[in-house]
């Protein structure tokens, strides 16, 4: 068989359209699906491990201090943790962490605010 006969008979075909009534009925599905949102369930299991992980790196980081014999501040002040975490070599991570953290909320947050704008 050469193009030419199967290029005549796929002209042949007739052209296939959905009725009028198979069409309207799909679109008032599809209206009943988009007028009835499901809410998206808060992700309770990773908060919980995210909430889980960051106080084993808490804990962690106390641990640190405390084997290489820093003493721990005995009020949380800012700048004896910042001098116990610049003599421990722990500083860098108290100036990531932080930064990290307002990047990642910054992030969630346009996320959220572009997801409210196209509803």
């Amino acid at each position: 068989m050469n193009p030419k006969d199967i290029e005549r008979a796929l002209r042949g075909e007739p052209e296939l359209t959905p009725s009028i009534d198979f069409a309207a009925r799909v679109m008032r599905g599809v209206w009943r699906e988009a007028e009835t949102r499901q809410a998206i369930p808060f992700p309770w299991k990773r908060l919980l491990l995210g909430l889980a992980a960051c106080a084993a790196l808490t804990s962690a980081g106390g641990s640190v201090l405390w084997l290489r014999g820093e003493a721990l501040p005995p009020v949380m002040d800012s700048q004896a943790i910042a001098a116990a975490a610049e003599r421990s070599g722990l500083l860098p991570a108290l100036t990531w962490v932080p930064t990290v953290l307002a990047i990642s909320y910054g992030l969630a947050w346009g996320s959220l605010r572009l997801s409210r704008l196209r509803r």
